[in-house]
């Protein structure tokens, strides 16, 4: 489901549109990984503490419903202080780092605050909805975002609130956690176990 429209064209940051593509990707992955399922196949678990497709979407809902202010934020300080840069924009070795370990396949356990721990039997349409929502919002950031100084604009973490990065960092971030879950979710239709219908 095309969410962009001409939005990766008329950027003029190379690295906003890059988090463009990488977004469409995403939202992409996750239409041909929902389509045609059924409320049970959307909804199985092989095991309590593991989770369903739904609830790796759910997840991305409330991480990207709780992070976003932040980014929001920043980008529009950013813009109403008038603080304007052009790349190349580039990661410290320590967010590298950060990003890798958040990139699929998991080379470690990130556990999910409470706050943003899905429930489950969740409805597909709905769950999507938001999914898209979401998805919108990013777009509608990256946007403000453009023609800023990516790397000037501080904003928190995700992970924890004392720790700040640059705007194109939490950007980042929030990008390689939706591959790392709907990498997640595709397992769950990899399962041997998984319902055919």
């Amino acid at each position: 489901m095309p969410l962009s429209g001409a939005l990766a064209t008329h950027l003029t940051e190379p690295a906003l549109r890059d988090l463009v593509s990488q977004l469409e990707q995403v939202t992409a992955d996750a239409v041909r990984l929902t389509t045609g399922l059924s409320a049970e196949q959307f909804n199985w678990q092989p095991r309590p503490d593991s989770w369903s497709i739904a609830q790796c979407l759910a997840h991305l809902n409330a991480t990207g419903a709780w992070y976003l202010p932040y980014l929001e934020a920043a980008a529009q300080q950013g813009r109403d202080r008038d603080l304007r840069g052009r790349g190349p924009f580039r990661h410290s070795a320590f967010w590298n780092w950060v990003l890798g370990l958040t990139e699929p396949p998991p080379k470690m356990r990130l556990p999910a605050p409470g706050r943003l721990v899905p429930p489950s039997n969740l409805d597909l349409d709905q769950t999507l909805t938001e999914f898209f929502t979401v998805q919108r919002r990013f777009l509608a950031c990256f946007e403000v975002a453009d023609g800023l100084d990516l790397r000037r604009i501080k904003v928190r973490t995700p992970m924890t609130g004392w720790i700040r990065t640059t705007l194109l960092g939490g950007f980042a971030v929030m990008m390689a956690h939706e591959r790392r879950h709907i990498w997640q979710a595709w397992q769950r239709r990899h399962d041997a176990r998984y319902p055919s219908a």
